[in-house]
C-alpha cells in the first residue's frame, strides 16, 4: 500500500494504525475498528478524485504546500495550469520518536526541508533542450584502455568495418505509455520528428553492419528496408512472438559483406515457464568480400526487460547461446562472434559476469533475481531436460557429434559456455538514457568473442577491437536531460564499434 503514498493526502497519519499493526514484525496481528477504518479510508482514497496530473516541465510554476502535526509531516506538490492549480504528487511521513519531543515550529520547519528535498528535481532543476549540447562533440571515437592495436609490419589480409547496435524505441511504446516519457518535449515524441533523427543518426554513423531493436513490423518494411537499401544495405527482420509490434533488424552493406546465412531464434517453448516470453534474436553468418571463405557470426537480441526476473533473463541467454555453438561452429571450430543488442543487464550482474566468465553456478540462488538469499532457491536443475540443451549451453545433437559427451551434462547446478566475451564498453561507468529517468548502468551492450578450438584457448586474435564510439558521461546525461530529444531519436544511445578482422 505505501508504494501508493504520493497519491493519498495525509497518508502518513491515515495509514498509521496499520503502520502500527506491522511494526516490529509481530507474530499475531490483532484487528481493530481503527484499523478497519484506516484501510476503508485508503481504499476510497484510491478510488475517488482528485486524479494526479501530469506535471508540465516546460510552463508552468511549481508549488509545494507544507504541514505538520504531531503525528506526521506531509505535503501537496502542485502546478498551476490553465489558471487552475493541479494537483501532481502527494508526500507524507510518520515522525521519529526523537521527533515527536518537537515544538509546532520545529514540525513546521522539518516539514518544509523534508519535501523541498524531496520535490528538488520538480522545484531546482532546469532541464536544457540538447540543441546546447551538440552530442557530436561528445560522441568522439577513442581507443578503449587496453585495446590492442594491430600491428602495423603485421602481414595479414584484414578488413577494417564498423558495427553499430540501437534500440531504436518502437512508437506504438510511446503512444500506448505516454506517462514514462512526461520529461520529454512532445514534438520530440512524434514519429515524423524521430523519424528524421534516427536516419540521421544512421546517416552520420555509416556504420557497415546494423543492428537495430524495437523496429516496429510496419516501419521496418515502410520506412527502414527503403532507406538502408537505397544506401547499399541488405536487410533481415525478426519480429518477436505473440503479436508483439516489434522485433530485430539487422543490415549490412553489400560492398563489404554478403550474408550466406540468416537464422530466427524465437525464446518461446511452449509448456516452460522460464521461456514464455516474447523474446527473439537474428543470427547471421556473414562472408566478406575479400575472402569469401572466411565468415562471421553477427547476433542482434533483445532480452526480456523485467527487472525482477534474471532467471528469465539467464533462460534466455542459455538457448541463445546453444543456438550461438550451432551456427557458428564448423568442424568444431568456431567462427568469430559479435553479440549486440539491449540485454536489459548491468555490467554489476551475475548474467554479465556469466557472459564475460564463461560459467555461473545457479545452484542455490534466488530462484528468481539469482542473488545469494535465504529465499525460495534454484536447485540443480535449471532448464528441463526435454529442451535438449546443456548446461554448457550446446544441443544435446551437437554434443553427441563432436564426442564430448561427459557426466551431469544436464542439471550439474552449474552453466558454461566457451564464448569468453569482452564488451566494447567494459565499465559500468557509462549511463545510458531511458525512458522517464535520466540516467541508469549501460544495459546495451556490444560483445565480442575469439575461438581457438584447437587450442581450447581464447588467445586467436582473429577479431580485434580498434575503437569505439565514446558514450556520454554522467554528466553529460544530467546536462542533456531526458530522451528522446531534439537531436537523438530513441531513449537509448547507439553504440558503435570499429573491429579489424584478420581474415587471411
Amino acid at each position: 500500500m505505501s508504494y501508493f503514498r504520493k497519491f493519498i493526502r495525509n497518508y502518513a497519519q491515515v495509514a498509521k494504525p496499520l503502520t502500527d499493526l506491522t511494526r516490529g514484525n509481530p507474530q499475531k496481528i490483532t484487528w481493530s475498528k481503527i484499523a478497519q477504518n484506516s484501510l476503508d479510508h485508503l481504499k476510497k482514497a484510491l478510488t475517488s478524485e482528485p486524479i494526479l496530473s501530469l506535471p508540465d516541465f516546460q510552463t508552468g510554476q511549481f508549488v509545494v504546500t507544507t504541514d505538520a502535526s504531531t503525528k506526521g509531516i506531509g505535503a501537496i506538490l502542485s502546478q498551476i495550469m490553465n489558471g487552475e492549480e493541479k494537483v501532481i504528487a502527494y508526500a507524507s511521513r510518520a515522525l521519529t520518536p526523537g521527533e515527536s519531543n518537537y515544538s509546532a515550529t520545529q514540525l513546521e520547519l522539518l516539514s518544509i526541508i523534508h519535501h523541498l528535498e524531496k520535490f528538488k528535481h520538480y522545484l531546482f532543476k532546469k532541464w536544457k533542450d540538447c540543441k546546447k549540447m551538440n552530442l557530436t562533440e561528445i560522441r568522439k571515437w577513442e581507443t578503449p584502455r587496453n585495446c590492442q592495436r594491430p600491428k602495423e609490419n603485421q602481414k595479414t589480409q584484414s578488413l577494417n568495418f564498423t558495427i553499430m547496435s540501437y534500440n531504436v524505441l518502437a512508437q506504438g511504446y510511446i503512444e500506448t505509455m505516454p506517462y514514462l516519457y512526461y520529461k520529454c518535449n512532445e514534438e520530440n515524441l512524434k514519429w515524423q520528428n524521430r523519424k528524421e533523427r534516427l536516419f540521421n543518426q544512421f546517416k552520420m554513423s555509416n556504420a557497415d553492419i546494423v543492428c537495430l531493436q524495437e523496429v516496429e513490423v510496419d516501419y521496418y518494411y515502410k520506412t527502414y528496408l527503403s532507406y538502408f537499401q537505397s544506401q547499399g544495405y541488405d536487410g533481415v527482420f525478426k519480429q518477436k512472438t505473440q503479436g508483439k509490434i516489434d522485433g530485430c533488424a539487422t543490415f549490412l552493406k553489400k560492398c563489404k559483406f554478403s550474408l550466406k546465412e540468416d537464422h530466427s531464434l524465437e525464446m518461446l517453448k511452449n509448456g516452460i515457464d522460464l521461456l514464455n516470453r516474447d523474446n527473439i534474436a537474428l543470427i547471421s553468418i556473414l562472408t566478406p568480400f575479400k575472402n569469401p571463405d572466411k565468415q562471421i557470426c553477427i547476433v542482434n537480441t533483445h532480452l526480456l526487460y523485467n527487472r525482477k526476473r534474471e532467471d528469465v533473463r539467464l533462460a534466455q541467454l542459455q538457448v541463445l547461446l546453444a543456438e550461438i555453438n550451432r551456427v557458428a561452429c564448423k568442424n568444431t571450430n568456431y567462427f568469430p562472434v559479435i553479440l549486440c543488442g539491449d540485454l536489459n543487464l548491468t555490467p554489476s550482474s551475475k548474467l554479465y559476469s556469466f557472459l564475460s566468465q564463461g560459467r555461473l553456478k545457479y545452484e542455490h540462488l534466488d530462484i528468481k533475481k539469482l542473488t545469494d538469499c535465504d529465499s525460495q532457491k534454484i536447485g540443480k536443475t535449471f532448464l528441463p531436460k526435454e529442451l535438449y540443451i546443456s548446461d554448457s549451453c550446446q544441443y544435446l545433437q551437437e554434443l553427441k557429434q563432436n564426442n564430448c559427451i561427459e557426466e551431469e551434462i544436464f542439471s550439474s547446478g552449474t552453466l558454461t559456455h566457451k564464448f569468453a566475451f569482452k564488451s566494447v564498453y567494459n565499465s559500468d561507468k557509462f549511463p545510458k538514457v531511458r525512458l522517464n529517468s535520466i540516467c541508469h548502468n549501460l544495459v546495451d551492450y556490444i560483445l565480442y568473442s575469439n575461438i581457438d578450438e584447437k587450442l581450447n584457448k581464447h588467445e586467436k586474435q582473429e577479431l580485434i577491437l580498434i575503437e569505439r564510439l565514446r558514450l556520454p558521461t554522467y554528466k553529460d546525461c544530467l546536462k542533456i536531460g531526458p530522451l528522446p530529444n531534439s537531436q537523438n531519436g530513441s531513449d537509448h544511445y547507439y553504440l558503435e564499434a570499429r573491429f579489424r578482422w584478420n581474415c587471411e
